[in-house]
């Protein structure tokens, strides 16, 4: 296990293997909606987790619009490939454990 993080209302273990995430526990401290973004498919233990559609509907989820940014001195930023990903949903309640882990 790696140290705990604590983010938004839950508490995260995660464990690794050559460089890849293999499983996460996730404990909610506040309860509610939880959304996780990953490149692998993953299986929720103690929910169901669902496609992410529309805004987040964790009412402790809250984004601030920090508009555009000033640039004074554009550069020429190297290419970036990101991998493809999907977005899940799956709601908790205070005081419950999840455990994550990729999909089989």
């Amino acid at each position: 296990m790696q140290p705990r993080i604590d983010h938004d209302g839950c508490e995260i273990d995660l464990e690794w293997a050559q460089g890849n995430p293999t499983r996460a526990v996730v404990r909610s401290t506040l309860g509610g909606n939880c959304r996780l973004r990953t490149d692998l498919p993953v299986s929720v233990e103690g929910a169901s987790a669902a496609a992410a559609r529309g805004p987040n509907p964790n009412s402790f989820f809250h984004t601030v619009d920090a508009g555009q940014p000033q640039i004074t001195k554009p550069m020429e930023r190297p290419p970036f490939k990101s991998r493809p990903s999907q977005t899940v949903d799956f709601a908790t309640s205070a005081g419950g454990t999840y455990v994550l882990a990729p999909a089989r």
